[in-house]
């Protein structure tokens, strides 16, 4: 199914034009004018740009999770327009070597797998709360 994004301030050739962006799945397929599609979403007044990097991002975690979560501020990026984000290492422990992440990255992936099997025993069981 094509989207056709109308009548943007589309940022092309280092310019911001007057454009119709065509999406077709998930590829940018035409950019021009007069373009349709079966699925017409109105720009008019609003900037279309590319995703924008940010290479100097806090994720806070771990160790200072009060502050902020890798989920938290990877919405908030996502949210801002941001489709790609640069991580800074301070952190506790720092997040600075290969076993360090490898290490965070498997602990919550084993929290994740005993979150998700306990609302299953919890659905199995009726456990009340």
């Amino acid at each position: 199914m094509k989207t056709v994004l109308k009548n943007g301030n589309v940022f092309y050739q280092n310019k911001i034009q007057k454009l119709d962006v065509e999406i077709d799945g998930e590829t940018i397929s035409q950019i021009g004018h007069d373009l349709d599609g079966e699925n017409i979403i109105d720009c008019a007044d609003l900037l279309v740009t590319p995703g924008f990097v940010d290479l100097h991002v806090h994720l806070r975690e771990p160790g200072f999770e009060h502050k902020g979560t890798i989920k938290t501020e990877t919405l908030s990026a996502k949210y801002g327009g941001y489709t790609h984000i640069v991580a800074m290492a301070n952190t506790n422990p720092c997040m600075d070597d290969k076993e360090t992440i490898e290490d965070f990255i498997l602990k919550k992936i084993m929290l994740l797998i005993l979150y998700k099997d306990f609302l299953m025993m919890e659905k199995v069981f009726k456990v009340k709360k």
